[in-house]
């Protein structure tokens, strides 16, 4: 995966949660167009769950989508992740129509401006 030219160079970001030197979750953002950003890559591993680092970790993804100008932020999941689409629900995602050829996933959006 080419983190450098997939997020940095196109008005993205690329964040990893740390434990010591062992990597433990991720969370990636990456345009889609001026006015909206795409969440790839969030996860973490199921032992960190419930200590509040997926909320830290979506807060800053989230404030680096606002302050870059994003009005939007777009996600897509698969219908079995279950814990994930409650976690983005918590958030304040929502159902939107697929905006992709992936017709299988469940498609989210988050309104940021």
């Amino acid at each position: 995966m080419e983190v450098q030219s997939n997020y940095f160079e196109a008005g993205g970001t690329f964040l990893v949660v740390l434990n010591g030197d062992q990597v433990v979750g991720s969370g990636a953002l990456r345009r889609l167009d001026d006015e909206t950003a795409e969440l790839k890559r969030m996860w973490l591993l199921e032992k960190y769950h419930g200590q509040g680092i997926g909320y830290q970790l979506i807060s800053q993804i989230i404030d680096f989508a606002h302050q870059n100008g994003y009005a939007r932020i777009r996600l897509q999941t698969s219908p079995i992740q279950v814990r994930a689409l409650s976690f983005y629900r918590q958030v304040g995602f929502y159902e939107i129509s697929c905006y992709n050829d992936d017709f299988e996933e469940i498609s989210m959006e988050l309104n940021i401006s």
